[in-house]
């Protein structure tokens, strides 16, 4: 079996289109974890005629994307710092281009991106351990396979 190093995938936002470039300077910095999460919701369409059995249909679907890391400015000159996602947020801009890919481009394992807003960004300062952020991405529209 050909297992994936989950340390191969990183997220990526980038102010612009969904036809934006994504370059290295717009990953996430110093993140030690992603998911991707991609949902449907199956409304029930069960009738008198379905025996008993739930019979449902595809429905709205949504993603969103989580991240956590270690607080670290010293990265910052060459990816996206905590600073620049608080500003962001607080700016309250307009949606970004999100990507959830192979932090080595050009390599064959898939990778996704969508338009969506940093949300919910965390930071906990405990004592006497290092500073840690985490945060969600929520997608507004299609979830597509990457291509650039």
């Amino acid at each position: 079996m050909s297992a994936i190093n989950g340390t191969l995938y990183a997220v990526f936002a980038t102010v612009g289109t969904i036809a934006t470039a994504t370059a290295a300077t717009d990953r996430i910095c110093a993140c030690k974890s992603a998911s991707l999460n991609v949902n449907m919701a199956t409304p029930d369409a069960s009738t008198k005629e379905s025996a008993g059995w739930w019979e449902g249909i595809a429905g709205q679907k949504d993603w969103s994307i989580d991240f956590g890391g270690v607080w670290d400015e010293a990265l910052t000159a060459t990816k996206l710092s905590l600073a620049e996602i608080m500003a962001l947020v607080i700016a309250g801009g307009a949606a970004m281009k999100f990507t959830f890919i192979p932090a080595v481009m050009g390599v064959a394992t898939p990778g996704w991106k969508g338009m969506g807003f940093f949300t919910n960004v965390k930071i906990t300062a405990d004592m006497e351990v290092p500073c840690e952020f985490s945060g969600s991405v929520k997608g507004t529209g299609a979830l597509v396979l990457f291509d650039s």
